[in-house]
């Protein structure tokens, strides 16, 4: 009988444990802890200072459910992901999830301290990092790489990774860091089931592996990832491991059951707007090639971390073809790591398993396997990173290993060469990017640099402008410059996607600050073709009424009675709602119509305010007078 392969990894660490300091009373893994601690706390604090930014409005400071507190917290569950911004049952693929983890924190957070208090939110999401910066240290020191060193580095490299700073300085990313806490929770304790058999060891486990699903649905690729893991790091044969992974099909299904009851699959369909289906207008063969391309924007983000951008959607990342170099590229990649870690498995290599594992936890947000109505998300590979992390420190051993056998260095010295201009480079970028986070103003001057043909950033900027401009009411001359660089950006949005009735709605509103009312007017009709229901059509069709208004006065005091008539009619057009303006704007009609001797018109307009307010004198003096004045011309 043939003896078993044990597991493969490198023969020493990156420093010798024998040069670190017992004699506090702390054990080299408290100290270690402590560290990453610091570092991770210490990289972010200079989020506690930024707003709400971004997503943060549909999911806090615009969604009606989680603003009530503690009293939406049954909703949040009872509803899709976006229900509370919707306010309505929404069927497309992005708003037809349940997530119900994140949402109910932040209602929490308002139950306790009221609405608008985003600096509490940016250290609970620190907090929340912190500790997954030391489960990742414990859960591989443990269970996985039983090194202290190696776990240490390993842990380090992740919390200095600059491609976090989405997840973290985004209140949003709430989602991301509760769903990798309870993943990494749940593994340590499922592993203290496998050492010691404890039931309540793996109950708990399964508890947390449910709460992680209803944080983000990517602990689902647990399912693939644990039995690899057995496979690598425990002497289980195949019996034993699909014994143990049975309680997270279980889960799992339970999960997918309550899931379909709230949310169900069958409701969810592609969106037919391409900002939401980036890949909408591709071909088969382009779909798929520009999902390759794509995976090697990942990889590269992994390795060089360079500018990083809060958006790459329509039209950032351009369609590709099998022809195209990049693809090629991105493909020879893949085939290269997938031999590796085929050539490795039999061996239990340390490369195979991080390989392996990053392509099993990344596989939700390919789009290879459902399309996830977006290209390239820098959150998405915030759980596959960590097995990047890992392979990359054992690469640096390797190196280091090398290199002190050829140029007899030792090795603490090649660690402090390595590591600190890394460490420093790293920090230096995510305390920037945390200030690009500070807000959306921000976020889209910065970004607009890194992503220029994203019709999305384009129209963020556009608003950024407008916000500015209305600082600098008091200089006109100013306001009205930064208003013709938010509708330049506005244009270049719609020139890159001529149906986005968003930016057709801004523009619109750019053009009512600088006071071409009718220019405006013609650019929200525009969205009323596009997009029949857009939620802010009525609240700006109040804003024509109030202006077109304006202007008929304006000519009314001037004696312009037939540009009076013909502005205060074009207002009575968006007149939606019954309130004082509305009574207001007809009983004006009635007295233009009534100095103009239109006496049918004016009858009509009074008509229209003393049914609405039967006691209004003035309206009931003016059609008393119109219905005198045709009285007496039908006895002429």
């Amino acid at each position: 009988m043939s003896k078993k392969k044990k597991i493969i990894l490198p023969p020493s660490p990156i420093v010798e444990e024998k040069s670190i300091n017992h004699s506090i009373g702390f054990s080299l893994n408290k100290w270690m802890m402590v560290i990453l601690a610091a570092v991770s706390f210490g990289l972010y604090a200079n989020t506690f200072f930024n707003d709400y930014c971004l997503d943060d409005a549909m999911m806090i400071t615009q969604n009606s459910i989680t603003k009530r507190g503690f009293e939406g917290i049954s909703e949040h569950i009872n509803n899709d992901y976006l229900y509370g911004f919707r306010n309505s049952d929404s069927h497309d693929a992005a708003s037809s999830r349940w997530r119900p983890l994140s949402l109910i924190s932040f209602s929490i957070e308002i139950g306790v301290w009221g609405n608008n208090h985003p600096h509490r939110s940016h250290i609970i999401n620190v907090l929340i990092f912190v500790i997954i910066v030391i489960l990742i240290f414990l859960f591989l020191e443990k269970f996985i790489l039983k090194n202290s060193w190696l776990a240490f580095f390993s842990a380090l490299l992740f919390a200095i990774h600059p491609v976090h700073t989405e997840v973290v300085a985004n209140i949003k990313g709430r989602d991301e860091l509760l769903c990798l806490c309870l993943v990494l929770s749940c593994l340590y304790l499922f592993w203290k089931f496998i050492e010691t058999e404890k039931a309540w060891a793996m109950f708990l486990s399964m508890l947390l592996f449910f709460l992680s699903l209803t944080a983000k649905e990517n602990g689902i690729t647990l399912l693939a990832g644990v039995p690899v893991m057995i496979y690598f790091f425990r002497k289980k044969n195949l019996k034993q491991t699909l014994l143990y992974c049975i309680p997270f099909f279980i889960t799992t299904i339970l999960y997918l059951f309550i899931r379909n009851t709230i949310v169900p699959f069958a409701a969810a369909e592609q969106s037919k707007e391409i900002m939401n289906n980036p890949f909408l207008l591709m071909t088969s063969t382009e779909k798929l090639a520009t999902k390759i391309f794509i995976l090697l924007l990942y990889l590269k983000l992994l390795v060089f971390p360079y500018p990083l951008s809060y958006d790459y959607s329509f039209n950032q990342i351009q369609p590709h073809s099998f022809s195209n170099i990049s693809t090629i590229a991105s493909l020879t990649l893949l085939v290269a790591l997938a031999i590796i870690a085929f050539r490795g498995i039999a061996k239990k290599n340390i490369f195979s398993f991080c390989i392996i594992l990053f392509f099993i936890t990344f596989s939700v947000s390919t789009n290879l396997i459902v399309e996830i109505g977006m290209t390239l998300g820098e959150r998405l590979l915030f759980f596959p990173s960590l097995f990047f992390c890992v392979a990359m420190i054992f690469l640096v051993q390797w190196c280091l290993e090398k290199i002190e056998k050829s140029f007899s260095i030792h090795r603490k010295y090649l660690v402090v060469i390595f590591f600190v201009p890394v460490f420093l480079i790293c920090s230096i970028e995510i305390f920037a990017r945390n200030q690009d986070w500070k807000n959306d103003n921000t976020l889209n001057l910065s970004d607009i640099h890194k992503s220029g043909n994203s019709a999305r950033v384009n129209n963020g900027t556009g608003s950024t402008y407008i916000l500015l401009s209305d600082t600098k009411k008091s200089n006109i001359h100013l306001r009205d410059s930064l208003l013709a660089l938010a509708i330049n950006f506005y244009r270049h949005a719609i020139q890159i996607h001529p149906s986005y009735d968003d930016a057709y709605f801004n523009m619109g509103v750019a053009y009512s600050r600088m006071d071409s009312t009718e220019r405006a007017e013609q650019l929200w009709n525009k969205v009323r073709v596009l997009s029949p229901t857009h939620p802010k059509l009525l609240e700006y069709d109040k804003v024509l009424v109030e202006q077109f208004y304006k202007k008929g006065m304006a000519c009314g005091s001037r004696k312009s009675i037939d540009s009076a008539i013909i502005f205060l009619n074009h207002s009575s057009q968006y007149l939606h709602q019954v309130d004082s303006l509305y009574l207001e704007c007809w009983y004006n009609i009635g007295g233009a119509n009534f100095t103009a001797q239109h006496y049918n018109k004016a009858v009509e307009a009074f008509e229209k305010v003393i049914k609405i307010s039967p006691n209004y004198r003035d309206a009931n003096n003016g059609y008393m007078a119109s219905k005198n004045k045709l009285a007496a011309e039908k006895l002429k």
